[in-house]
């Protein structure tokens, strides 16, 4: 073949290539794609035939309504048999009325000191540490907030006589009412033994919740009985009456259990226990 036949044959495969492309490029090389925009909402097929359904939208995770605590019950009041045989009166029955002296040596009854939602009565003793705790504690911690929601605190002073009562107390100078049991007469209508004792009452004198002594556990409890008992009333506002932290502020590290109901947080609690155990030890 001559080269002049070579040349007029690669430009006839020339022209015949150029003239696939031009073709290819009017027509297209495969199907249309569909240009989607990204901000609108696209609509898919639905499988069983029955036309076009919504896009699948992704929901935002709502709140689990089990991550919230739960709300607050009146503590079940759990005795060996042994401490329950102590007891005159337990829950649902009624502290019994009495007219005794208090620290001035005004006679005045048991009742007409309950207050208008709830009353803390505290059977004490001069010579007991945990007796002057809990009333100290009462004092300056707990009286004025829990007034201000209808709760009173009246402690009742077991077999001392009235100026070993009045020096047990003085240091703290408490503004709620003490009476003298000095004979201890009425508290025997109540218990044979254990003191302190702690008693949550209603306004007819009947018995909530009670404790056998003063621990990190009565004073959780007592406050969780408390709340229970005020929300049910009705009244849902937590302004202006102690929380389990405040309540225990003076003494935070005795009040590790406290701690972990308020916060659920075991592990800082368990971090408090060697001090609250000697903060709770009675002193030497």
């Amino acid at each position: 073949m001559s080269c002049e036949s070579s040349i007029h044959t690669r430009q006839r495969l020339g022209a015949l290539i150029a003239a696939w492309l031009g073709v290819a490029l009017v027509v297209g090389c495969g199907p249309d794609i569909e240009r989607v925009d990204p901000n609108e909402q696209t609509s898919v097929e639905d499988p069983n035939g029955s036309g076009q359904q919504p896009a699948k939208v992704v929901e935002q995770p709502e709140d689990n309504p089990t991550d919230q605590p739960p709300p607050p019950t009146i503590p079940e009041v759990k005795l060996t048999e042994s401490l329950q045989q102590t007891n005159k009166v337990g829950v649902g029955d009624n502290l019994p009325d009495a007219e005794l002296p208090d620290l001035q040596g005004q006679k005045r009854t048991l009742a007409e000191l309950f207050g208008e939602k709830l009353t803390v009565v505290v059977f004490w003793q001069a010579d007991d540490p945990y007796s002057t705790l809990e009333l100290e504690d009462l004092q300056k911690q707990f009286l004025d907030a829990a007034a201000e929601k209808g709760v009173k605190v009246v402690a009742l002073n077991v077999g001392d006589q009235p100026e070993a009562a009045r020096d047990a107390v003085a240091p703290f100078s408490p503004t709620f009412p003490i009476l003298l049991d000095t004979d201890g007469a009425y508290f025997a209508q109540v218990a044979t033994e254990h003191l302190p004792r702690t008693y949550l009452v209603d306004p007819t004198g009947k018995i909530l919740w009670f404790d056998l002594e003063y621990s990190s556990s009565t004073r959780r409890q007592l406050d969780q009985a408390i709340e229970a008992v005020l929300l049910n009333s009705g009244d849902r506002s937590t302004s202006g009456y102690p929380s389990r932290m405040t309540l225990c502020r003076s003494r935070a590290s005795v009040c590790s259990s406290c701690f972990v109901f308020q916060t659920g947080r075991p592990d800082a609690a368990r971090r408090r226990a060697s001090s609250a155990i000697a903060v709770m030890s009675p002193p030497n």
